[in-house]
């Protein structure tokens, strides 16, 4: 595993990256969201 982590870590951080970016934005939806709500 650490051998498959060494050869291909540029493609494991751009993966993590990519996962973060759209949670990020995810997160900032249902945030907005929340906001526009109404209470009744």
């Amino acid at each position: 595993m650490l051998t498959w982590i060494q050869n291909n870590w540029v493609t494991v951080v751009t993966v993590a990256i990519l996962a973060a970016v759209l949670i990020l934005a995810a997160v900032s939806v249902v945030r907005k969201n929340k906001k526009r709500s109404c209470g009744g």
